[in-house]
C-alpha cells in the first residue's frame, strides 16, 4: 500500500494518484489550501497519529516525545503561514 493524495491505495492506483498529484504541484496547484491553515497540534492529534501504524509500546513512546518536546514549541503553529 502507498499513501497518495490523502488516501491509501493499491500499487497501480497509487502510481496514478501520485502522478496526478505531481502534475498538480507542477502546475501550481498544491492541494487543499485549507489543510495548511490547521495547527500542528490538530494535524498530529487528529489526522496523523491516529492513523500511524505502529506497535502499542512504540505508540506510547512517540506520544510522550511528541507531547513533551514538540507540542510546547510547535503545537499552536499553523502548518502554513501564508493566507
Amino acid at each position: 500500500m502507498c499513501m497518495a493524495g490523502g488516501g491509501t491505495y493499491a500499487t497501480a492506483k497509487a502510481d496514478k494518484a501520485s502522478l496526478k498529484a505531481e502534475v498538480g504541484i507542477g502546475e501550481g496547484m498544491p492541494g487543499d489550501p485549507h489543510r495548511g491553515r490547521q495547527t500542528f497540534r490538530h494535524y498530529v492529534e487528529e489526522e496523523w497519529f491516529p492513523h500511524h501504524r505502529i506497535e502499542a509500546t512504540a505508540r506510547q513512546g512517540y506520544a510522550s516525545v511528541i507531547h513533551e518536546h514538540l507540542m510546547p514549541s510547535f503545537g499552536d503553529m499553523r502548518l502554513r503561514n501564508r493566507p
